[in-house]
């Protein structure tokens, strides 16, 4: 599975998930949605030990086919804080996911 595959599919379930639970973003067209955040951070969480940094040009260097705007640092770290409880619970469902995928 490349990277863009992990990508792919971790959006998707995030999405998902986010519309089976009603939520909604501040705004109805972000310019970078609560989907995308998510999943730059859940990417960063598996792949990157937590370094929001360094992922986030990474996305912009190589993925800006998939997210052709992302934020700056101190944009994604205020964002992140507000949806913290439900970033935990996304990458344990992540995890879940993938751990019964590969067995």
């Amino acid at each position: 599975m490349t990277y863009k595959d992990y990508i792919t599919t971790v959006y998707v379930i995030v999405d998902e998930v986010l519309k089976l639970i009603g939520h909604k973003h501040k705004t109805n067209k972000p310019k970078f949605s609560d989907s995308e955040l998510i999943t730059l951070l859940v990417y960063a969480t598996t792949f990157r030990k937590g370094e929001i940094k360094s992922t986030l040009k990474e996305f912009k260097e190589n993925y800006s086919d998939m997210f052709p705007y992302v934020p700056e640092l101190p944009a994604i770290v205020k964002r992140a804080k507000k949806l913290k409880k439900l970033v935990k619970i996304l990458i344990v469902m992540i995890k879940i996911y993938y751990q019964t995928k590969n067995h």
